[in-house]
């Protein structure tokens, strides 16, 4: 019996775990301090959301996906989360980042939200054709920030913007 306790060892959840973890930090995983070396991996650790957290309370616009992540890790209220009976809130972050950005604007003003926040290479799953080139996400990502948001340098692999007070009013 003690053979057969000594060789399952290894296999436990705990030690698969810690395995799985050094194998991901020797293959060079992403550091979530370094923003150039962001991966879409780095936007699911725990330690990503931490400068989200020292930001004021309020409600965050992101994909549904880091909903569960900015909830559990911050302070702040999501506008959608992978919840089945979130349905407003799961199709009201699509339409954010899937939109025109003065769309995305009366959406987010409509919402009532503080803060847009995007990681990684995760934007809208599905894209009406033609229009990618056009939504919210996709100018986000190369950095045409609209007017009407603030970036908030110190979120390090996040990238957070808040609304200007005179939108959110």
């Amino acid at each position: 019996m003690p053979f057969w306790a000594l060789l399952t060892l290894p296999f436990t959840p705990v030690l698969l775990s810690v395995g799985v973890i050094a194998l991901m930090e020797a293959a060079g995983a992403a550091n979530a301090d370094n923003p150039a070396a962001v991966t879409d991996a780095a936007c699911f650790e725990t330690k990503t959301y931490r400068p989200l957290a020292h930001l004021p309370p309020g409600l965050v616009a992101a994909d549904v996906d880091f909903g569960p992540f900015i909830l559990a890790h911050t302070p702040h209220s999501v506008l959608g989360a992978p919840y089945h009976r979130m349905s407003y809130g799961i199709l009201t972050s699509h339409r954010i980042f899937a939109s025109p950005p003065e769309t995305a604007k009366e959406i987010l003003h409509a919402a009532r939200a503080d803060y847009v926040m995007t990681c990684g290479s995760r934007g809208p799953r599905t894209q009406p054709a033609g229009e990618a080139e056009q939504n919210f996400w996709i100018q986000l990502k190369e950095g045409r920030i609209p007017d009407w948001l603030e970036p908030i340098p110190e979120t390090a692999a996040l990238r957070v913007f808040r609304l200007k007070r005179d939108m959110r009013e």
